[in-house]
């Protein structure tokens, strides 16, 4: 996944090459017009970059069933050696880990091919001329819509652990 992940950072460097080496001058300028109904679908891309993949794998996981135990709750206070607080957890973490990746890779393709394409925006608006400042914030937020969603198992697995309401041990 990370390689992936940054194929697509990369490309916007790739992006930026092609305006700034190869673009040819447009014929007419971009309008206001045009820059509006691409700033609106980029908010759009944006907001729906994070919704749409938690969305999809919180019914991924409503749909799997995950071995899970009762143990003590390490974050209690006790006062009684009997009367311990009792939680659930994963009967098998690295197991959980493994079903998750495959689970949660699809989601993470649709976040980052929502947030790539804010960057295809940028480079659409370029190629009809719109001024470089506009460009460079729609490329400055696909980077960074796209860096922070570097692909990290161990937050994949807290967030499963929230989602279906497992306490992860002390380990994690």
């Amino acid at each position: 996944m990370r390689i992936l992940w940054a194929a697509l950072l990369g490309s916007l460097g790739v992006y930026v090459a092609v305006l700034m080496l190869g673009a040819p001058e447009p014929a007419e300028q971009a309008g206001p017009e045009m820059i509006v109904a691409l700033v609106a679908s980029a908010v759009f891309c944006a907001v729906i970059s994070f919704l749409l993949p938690r969305l999809l794998l919180r019914k991924a996981l409503a749909a799997q069933t995950f071995e899970t135990v009762e143990v003590p709750d390490p974050d209690a206070s006790v006062m009684f050696r009997d009367a311990t607080p009792m939680v659930r957890a994963f009967a098998d973490p690295e197991a959980v880990e493994r079903k998750l990746g495959a689970l949660s890779f699809a989601p993470f393709i649709i976040s980052l091919a929502l947030s790539e394409a804010i960057g295809a925006f940028g480079l659409v608006l370029g190629l009809t001329g719109a001024p470089v400042e506009v460009v460079a914030g729609f490329f400055a937020t696909s980077a960074v819509l796209i860096a922070i969603r570097f692909p990290r198992p161990k937050a994949a697995l807290a967030q499963a652990a929230t989602t279906l309401g497992v306490k992860l041990g002390p380990a994690r």
